[in-house]
C-alpha cells in the first residue's frame, strides 16, 4: 500500500505473493487501500508514473507481469496503462460495452500523448450460439479496434464463475473447461504477436 506514497519506504518486492496454486505464479494482492492511496496522489508531480519506477526494479525477475485493472480511467487504471508494455481489453456482448470501448481508447490516446500504444482488443463471455448477435459485435469491433482485434474469443462459461468463487484457478477447479483452450489460444495468439 504505501507504494504509492511520496517516501516510497516500502520495496515492491516485499508485496509480492506466490500462489498456493502454482509455484511460478506470483502477485501482488489487490486492496481497496491501495487504490486508496493511488487516488489520493492527484497532486503529485509524475503521479502516472509511480507504478511504472516500481515495477522497473523487479521487471527482469519476470517472463510477464500482468495488471489487472477496472474498466475506467481512474489513477490506478492511469498508472497501468503507463506501465504496460500491452494493454488486453477484453469486449463483452452489448452496445455499451462497444461504447465504453470508443470512450475508452480515446483517453488511452490521451494517456499516450503522442506515443504509440501497444494494446489489443478481444471478444469476452461470447454466446456461441448468438451469431447474429456476435457478427454483428465483431464488424463493430472490427470498425473501432481494426488490426487491434484479436481472432481468439473466450466463451460464455459457467465454470470460469464458478471458479473464481471457489477462489481457484480455472484448471485446478475444472480441467475439461472449454474455457481453458480459449484462454491458451488467447495466450497463443498474444505471444505470436510480440
Amino acid at each position: 500500500m504505501q507504494l504509492f506514497l511520496k517516501d516510497n519506504t516500502v520495496d515492491i518486492s516485499d508485496l509480492i505473493a506466490g500462489s498456493e496454486h502454482s509455484s511460478n505464479f506470483f502477485y501482488i494482492p489487490t486492496d481497496i487501500r491501495l487504490s486508496r492511496v493511488i487516488e489520493s496522489g492527484l497532486t503529485l508531480s509524475f503521479r502516472e508514473h509511480r507504478l511504472s519506477k516500481h515495477l522497473d526494479r523487479i521487471k527482469d525477475q519476470y517472463d510477464f507481469i500482468i495488471l489487472d485493472c477496472p474498466p475506467n480511467l481512474s489513477l490506478t487504471t492511469t498508472n497501468a496503462i503507463v506501465a504496460a508494455d500491452l494493454f488486453l481489453m477484453p469486449v463483452n456482448s452489448g452496445v455499451f460495452a462497444l461504447d465504453g470501448l470508443e470512450d475508452l481508447l480515446d483517453a488511452l490516446n490521451e494517456v499516450a500523448q503522442g506515443e504509440m500504444l501497444n494494446y489489443y482488443v478481444f471478444r469476452n463471455e461470447v454466446a456461441v450460439k448468438n451469431k447474429k448477435i456476435n457478427t454483428a459485435i465483431e464488424e463493430d469491433l472490427l470498425d473501432i479496434a481494426d488490426h487491434r482485434f484479436l481472432k481468439t474469443s473466450i466463451r460464455r462459461c459457467e465454470d470460469i464463475g464458478q471458479a473464481s468463487f471457489m477462489s481457484l484457478p480455472l484448471s485446478k477447479y475444472k480441467k475439461g473447461s472449454v474455457a481453458i483452450n480459449d484462454y491458451k489460444a488467447l495466450v497463443k495468439e498474444i505471444l505470436d504477436l510480440m
